[in-house]
């Protein structure tokens, strides 16, 4: 039986390093070969609606071809064909969300006669890499200010930026200026996949936004004290996806702090904050992010 696949030098791999490894044919007699090539690709994926109204989108930002036989007669045997190409710096990390995804993928395609085996395909990791140090150092500011009869409040988180696995601390105080009866106060960690598209009954592009993950503190109103700050601290799951923006996909982690007021509309605050994971290779490797 003929064969033919990939065997990659490295799973995974970070932007302008090169990506190299072999493509393997095993042809059982002689083959005459039109046209034999091996493309690198990259694509966002992603997936909108739901039921009869599901609709699939990809969007393809990279494609290079290598060509390794033109019109060449092939003699029964094995070969090993060596391959290399130069990754672009500014390629975006592999992912797998539930609704949308960016992958990377080898694909060799032969014009070749039946039955020998026409195509392969073999998905790779790219790495995610650090884009930002400073904002490491620099604390999060947020606050609430509005007119009468509104509470408001003020606070910080520690840092902008984060890696996985590490704590976000911080506090906040809220200022009761006008005796309003607040309830609760709700903290929330959490982190969306967003999926941007567009059709022809469309003016202006769609969002849809699905949350990926959530951890939700909550503090009753009768534990507040007003006019103090109040510490807290949430931790960051080892297997945190990092904080990612492509051109129709995303997936981003918020801090959101919210207060129940009665009689009132929620008092709110959402601030994005960034999540790096050095430790995330690529789309095929899933860990599963469930809310707490």
């Amino acid at each position: 039986m003929s064969e033919m696949f990939f065997k990659l030098d490295r799973d995974s791999y970070k932007p302008k390093e090169t990506l190299s490894g072999s493509l393997i044919l095993k042809y059982e007699k002689a083959v005459d070969v039109k046209s034999l090539e091996i493309y690198l690709k990259g694509y966002e994926e992603a997936i909108v609606g739901s039921g009869v109204s599901m609709r699939k989108s990809r969007n393809e930002f990279l494609c290079e071809c290598l060509e390794v036989y033109r019109n060449e007669k092939i003699e029964k045997g094995e070969y090993e064909i060596r391959f290399e190409f130069d990754l672009p710096a500014d390629l975006l990390a592999s992912y797998m969300g539930y609704n949308n995804s960016i992958v990377y993928s080898l694909q060799a395609l032969a014009d070749v006669p039946y039955p020998n085996p026409k195509e392969t395909v073999c998905n790779f990791g790219i790495q995610p890499v650090e884009k930002t140090s400073a904002r490491r150092t620099q604390p999060m500011l947020f606050s609430f200010k509005k007119q009468k009869p509104y509470p408001e409040f003020q606070g910080s988180l520690n840092k902008q930026s984060y890696y996985a696995g590490e704590e976000i601390i911080g506090e906040f105080t809220i200022f009761n200026r006008y005796n309003q009866n607040i309830r609760e106060v709700t903290l929330i960690i959490m982190s969306e996949d967003s999926v941007t598209y567009q059709d022809e009954t469309m003016s202006i592009p769609h969002i849809e936004s699905y949350p990926r993950y959530k951890d939700i503190m909550k503090i009753p109103g009768n534990k507040i004290n007003f006019g103090y700050p109040h510490n807290f601290q949430f931790k960051i799951p080892t297997n945190a996806c990092s904080t990612f923006s492509g051109k129709h996909s995303s997936h981003k982690w918020y801090f959101y702090i919210d207060l129940d007021v009665a009689l009132l509309t929620d008092v709110y605050v959402k601030k994005e904050i960034e999540i790096f994971n050095p430790a995330q290779k690529f789309a095929m490797s899933v860990v599963e992010e469930g809310d707490k």
